[in-house]
């Protein structure tokens, strides 16, 4: 009998590891782009949420004032989200403002405290805040949904 014969083998020859590691090379680069649409279905869920409970709250806003959460009292003043997050469970944030008072001397903290159910998640998170006031004036936290003003410029 030939030595060699009778030598089992004892491991794997750098080509067998190379192959190996190169199949799962492949087979993890196939993986990681339906991860990544699975997360971004994901995002789109909460985004069609959030407009879900946007729409909500306007509804239980018009069924407990008669009318349509206005986008702005008057220039100057705090925007449609703020009088409908009662509506959205956020009370103890909506406490933190004052209806009455510009948004100008709103307290800066609650002005740039984000609210994650105004904004989708495939765009930006809560924490963004205005670049856009440069008369001094507070930068607050911006969101994703718009509100409709009307047709006039007056409001």
């Amino acid at each position: 009998m030939n030595m060699q014969q009778s030598r089992s083998h004892q491991g794997f020859t750098l080509v067998e590891l190379l192959v190996v590691i190169a199949i799962i090379g492949i087979l993890i680069g196939m993986l990681l782009p339906a991860v990544q649409m699975v997360r971004e279905a994901a995002r789109k869920t909460t985004c069609t949420n959030n407009i879900r409970q946007l729409a909500l709250s306007c509804q239980m806003y018009h069924d407990s004032q008669r009318q349509i959460p206005p986008t702005r009292p008057r220039d100057n003043f705090l925007t449609w989200p703020v009088v409908l997050f009662p509506y959205l469970e956020q009370e103890n944030l909506f406490d933190r403002f004052d209806l009455s008072a510009t948004y100008a001397l709103q307290d800066s903290d609650i002005v740039q405290k984000g609210f994650a159910g105004m904004n989708c998640p495939s765009r930006r998170s809560a924490t963004v805040l205005s670049r856009y006031e440069t008369d001094g004036s507070h930068v607050g936290s911006v969101g994703d949904y718009a509100g409709n003003a009307g047709s006039s410029l007056f409001y």
